[in-house]
């Protein structure tokens, strides 16, 4: 371990207590100076540490609680979906129907940065219906880390959306709480998209697609709405959260294999 300053000489050793104040100690110095530094470093009680540690997580999971109340989600295990790869992946659909069919409900501070569960995002891309224009939102208040982001829409799946494609019914909830919109035909299931190097590695999107002939944002105190075309969702891929930008990863490989096919 590098000891910051130590290659400066022992100037600074003067200010562990007064301890190399008397010269009989300057001919040990620098073995002194180690050892109250090691001591800054490493803790005397690993047990202190570990219950710091315990203290730490419980006042974490307390804010969780308050935060999402009696909130419940579906999660599957996290190794049932091992085959599933990073970022977007065109995964067959019986892939998240069967992670769907053996997940189970549990609180939703249970789930939050909880390393052995994955939660079922309902994710939809709206579109018109061409397809070549897509309806966005960028969240103005809310999540933290999710503000002045454009996104697609979504969200977690929940006792209430039970049915015979739970995760599909959850989508369509989410799209009609902050979207007016006349969906034309049924959802359209695109792939699977997750994170696992970001901040919310434990969220595993289904992802949907709807194609409307109109849309215009309910939650305007919320959200902001637009259409964008391909060239504008490249160009402002930047300013879209990890999920949005692999999708449009995808778009992109579609786009340029259609133009040069």
């Amino acid at each position: 371990m590098k000891i910051s300053g130590l290659e400066t000489g022992l100037a600074g050793a003067n200010e562990f207590n007064g301890i190399l104040a008397c010269e009989s100690f300057r001919e040990n110095s620098q073995c002194l100076y180690l050892s109250r530094a090691r001591e800054a470093v490493v803790p005397k009680n690993p047990l202190a540490s570990a219950m710091g540690s315990f203290r730490d997580k419980v006042q974490q999971l307390e804010k969780l609680r308050k935060k999402y109340g009696d909130e419940e989600v579906l999660v599957c295990h996290k190794t049932s979906a091992f085959d599933v790869k990073d970022k977007f992946s065109v995964a067959k659909k019986d892939v998240y129907t069967n992670l769907a069919r053996t997940g189970r409900f549990i609180k939703r501070y249970d789930a939050e940065y909880n390393p052995i569960y994955l939660q079922l995002i309902g994710y939809v891309v709206v579109t018109d219906l061409s397809e070549n224009l897509f309806f966005v939102s960028r969240r103005k208040a809310g999540e933290e880390r999710l503000k002045g982001k454009w996104s697609f829409f979504g969200g977690h799946t929940n006792p209430c959306d039970m049915g015979l494609d739970t995760v599909m019914n959850a989508a369509i909830r989410e799209l009609n709480e902050e979207v007016d919109c006349d969906v034309c035909g049924p959802l359209q299931y695109r792939g699977l998209v997750r994170d696992d190097l970001g901040p919310t590695p434990e969220h595993l999107g289904v992802v949907f697609q709807a194609s409307v002939n109109k849309a215009k944002i309910k939650e305007t105190n919320n959200l902001e709405g637009k259409w964008m075309n391909k060239r504008e969702l490249f160009t402002h891929y930047k300013d879209f959260e990890a999920w949005g930008q692999y999708i449009i990863d995808h778009i992109y490989e579609e786009h340029t294999s259609q133009k040069y096919a």
